[in-house]
C-alpha cells in the first residue's frame, strides 16, 4: 500500500463482480417476481455481464470497480455523519435531558478527598455455573 491508496488485485474485481452480479440478478428475479419485467430484464443483463465478466475477465472491471467505490466512499462519509447526528440529537440528548430532570446520575462522580480507593467492593458468591447459560 503506498499512502491511503490500496493496491487493487484482480481478486478484487473478480469479487467485486460476482458479488454484484449475484445481487443483480437476485433483484432482477424479484422484479420480474413483482411484474416489473423492464426493470427486472436491465437489473438481469447488467447482472450476468457483472457475474461473468468477474468470472472470465474481472480486470475489464477496474473502471466500474473503481466508480462504484468512489460512490461508496461518498456514500459511507455522508451516512457516518447523518446517523452520529441522529443519534446524538434524537437519542442521547433526549435521553441525558430526562435523566437531568428525574435526577438520575448513572455514575458516581462525586468527589471523596477521604477516600483511600474509588472501587466498588462487591459481595464474592460462590461460582454457579448456571450463571454463565442466561447473560440476558
Amino acid at each position: 500500500m503506498s499512502g491511503d491508496k490500496a493496491i487493487t488485485q484482480r481478486s478484487d474485481y473478480r469479487k467485486f463482480g460476482v458479488s454484484l452480479g449475484c445481487v443483480l440478478s437476485a433483484l432482477a428475479a424479484l422484479l420480474a417476481w413483482r411484474a416489473h419485467p423492464g426493470a427486472a430484464w436491465v437489473a438481469g443483463i447488467t447482472g450476468g455481464f457483472l457475474l461473468l465478466a468477474g468470472l472470465a475477465l474481472p480486470p475489464a472491471l477496474a473502471l466500474p470497480y473503481r466508480a462504484w467505490m468512489a460512490f461508496a466512499r461518498g456514500l459511507a462519509w455522508f451516512n457516518t455523519r447523518l446517523l452520529l447526528v441522529l443519534v446524538f440529537y434524537l437519542v442521547l440528548t433526549p435521553l441525558g435531558l430526562i435523566m437531568r430532570l428525574i435526577g438520575k446520575r448513572p455514575l458516581n462522580l462525586e468527589w471523596e478527598p477521604e477516600a483511600e480507593t474509588y472501587w466498588i467492593t462487591r459481595k464474592q458468591a460462590p461460582f454457579d455455573p448456571k450463571s454463565l447459560e442466561k447473560h440476558f
